[in-house]
This record gives C-alpha cells, sequence and structure tokens, in this order.
C-alpha cells in the first residue's frame, strides 16, 4: 500500500560495481549516486549511510547486502540495485548483491517498507546468480512491483 504522496525512485545500476573497493567505498559511490538522481547533498547521504553500517553491517545473506540511510527532508524514497559477480567482503559474508536504500528521517513507515520491498524482490528470484544474469531491465521491472510504498 503506498503511504507517501509519491512512488519511490528505483533504480539499477548498469554497471557492475568494482571489485577492488571496500564495501565502505561501495556505500558511498552509491550513495552518492542516489543523491545525484534526488538532487541532494551526496555527502550527506553517505554519512548517514555509513554511520548504519558502521554500528552493523548490512549483509543479510545468500549473497546480499541492503545499506540503508534515513535522511531529514529527503524528497523521495529511493531504491538502488547493483551488482558485483565476483563478491565483495561485507560484515560476515561477501555480497554479490547490493540493495541501497534511503528515506526521509520524518517518513520510518517508508524506511521499513522499503527494506521489506528490498527482502520480498529478492526472493522473487530462486538464487544470486539469476539475480546477477538477469537483465537490467528485468531487474527494474521486478523491483517496481515491489516498491508499491
Amino acid at each position: 500500500m503506498n503511504t507517501t504522496d509519491q512512488s519511490p525512485l528505483v533504480m539499477v545500476r548498469a554497471e557492475e560495481l568494482p571489485e577492488t573497493m571496500s564495501s565502505a567505498e561501495l556505500v558511498s559511490l552509491l550513495a552518492h549516486e542516489v543523491a545525484a538522481q534526488l538532487g541532494v547533498d551526496g555527502a550527506v547521504v553517505a554519512a548517514a549511510a555509513l554511520l548504519r553500517e558502521a554500528g552493523e553491517p548490512t549483509y543479510v545473506g545468500r549473497g546480499m547486502a541492503v545499506p540503508h540511510a534515513r535522511v531529514s527532508g529527503l524528497p523521495l524514497a529511493a531504491m538502488y540495485v547493483a551488482r558485483c559477480r565476483r563478491g565483495i567482503p561485507w560484515g560476515s559474508g561477501e555480497a554479490r548483491l547490493v540493495v541501497f536504500t534511503a528515506a526521509a528521517e520524518e517518513k520510518p513507515e517508508q524506511y521499513l517498507q522499503l527494506l521489506s520491498a528490498a527482502m520480498r524482490w529478492r526472493l522473487s528470484y530462486a538464487s544470486a546468480d539469476e539475480v546477477l544474469q538477469a537483465s537490467s531491465e528485468d531487474l527494474h521491472e521486478r523491483l517496481l512491483s515491489f516498491s508499491d510504498i
């Protein structure tokens, strides 16, 4: 159920994530890319996501990490999927899928709905390999079907 005035920004990163970056560097990269699309300060979004990541790494298992940020005044919620076939060390595991989410600090329900949508989206695929092999268009279409916040 959509509890917001606007649908979230939903994106799939066309290029694979660089394998040589740390998880913190990748969180910052994705935060800046989302912020650019939202027209907000990337440093603010990155700082919020990195603070959250420092408290507890967001690796959730099955090759997936879900870094997230809550930022005051964010104009739209956002969900951004990125892939790395070789995997990136991330907390207790190795992430091959990264779903970066951001929502307004003032709308905690949006934040929780995005995280839920990310998990339901991932479970719609049989395996991480299926996600890695899917086209960006298929990933985007499925993301849209789960992002009805």
